[in-house]
């Protein structure tokens, strides 16, 4: 929510084992957030969607 109010992210990964078609809010596109302003809709924007066990990539980024 706190995106909303900044106006959208800039930058965003989403690290989820739902995916789209078994019917959980895990499993939303990043490109429905970007139509409910949580993402900024601008072509300066990058995000992506990894569908995997969260814990499985968490590594990935910490230091």
């Amino acid at each position: 929510m706190t995106n909303l109010f900044r106006g959208g992210a800039d930058h965003i990964v989403y690290i989820s084992a739902g995916m789209e078609g078994d019917g959980s809010l895990s499993g939303v596109p990043p490109n429905e957030s970007v139509s409910r302003g949580k993402i900024k809709d601008d072509e300066r924007t990058y995000y992506t969607q990894v569908e995997a066990e969260a814990m499985l990539v968490a590594g990935a980024f910490s230091e």
